[in-house]
């Protein structure tokens, strides 16, 4: 994968809602392979997958997880004999949900705050009593903040929400909108699901 260019884009929070999870980030990563986190379920939250990728990947790390017990009931480690991969910090989940996810899609307009860059950018407050005391910015974000925290999203350097509120959208019908689209999307789940 690494040889080809392949990214692999974790969708950390969709996987754990299903029982999955990917074994592990870190080891994808001391392979060369440009790992990306995307978001791919309710809540549509970045933050709240870069910070459950970095969990996986810690309870990876720890393989307390990872033990099964055989009909004797001796307890032995499933992932025995993988290696201990290089321990990531809070930057490299970080950079995977830009740079990375800029680079996997051929982008070097995007994933950065550098001239030339597109505006895109979010303004985050973690000045906030739910986030607690902060030292590193980047590990406070991904331990403590969480989508809410966002104040302002500029995309293009065109302001699309400003103060947690969406600029030129009534917030209350577009709600309602994604209420009655969900509803639909349930009675058709149920007509075609083979599970019933």
């Amino acid at each position: 994968l690494a040889q080809h260019g392949v990214s692999i884009i974790s969708t950390p929070y969709a996987e754990v809602q299903h029982g999955d999870a990917l074994f592990s980030f870190a080891k994808y990563q001391a392979f060369g392979i440009n790992m990306t986190i995307g978001t791919d379920a309710q809540p549509m939250d970045m933050l709240r997958n870069m910070r459950m990728a970095r969990d996986i990947d810690a309870i990876c790390r720890a393989r307390q997880l990872f033990q099964r017990y055989p009909e004797d009931g001796a307890a032995c480690n499933t992932f025995a004999d993988e290696p201990q991969y290089p321990r990531l910090d809070a930057g490299d989940f970080y950079n995977a949900a830009t740079v990375n996810g800029a680079k996997a899609l051929g982008r070097a307009d995007i994933g950065a705050l550098a001239p030339g860059m597109k505006a895109d950018i979010i303004a985050i407050n973690l000045n906030d009593l739910a986030v607690g005391p902060y030292e590193d910015p980047i590990r406070t974000l991904l331990v403590s903040a969480v989508g809410n925290n966002i104040t302002h999203t500029i995309v293009g350097g065109r302001m699309l929400m400003e103060n947690r509120r969406l600029v030129g959208i009534d917030e209350e019908a577009l709600l309602a909108q994604g209420q009655r689209v969900f509803e639909r999307f349930l009675d058709l789940y149920e007509a075609y699901d083979a599970e019933n």
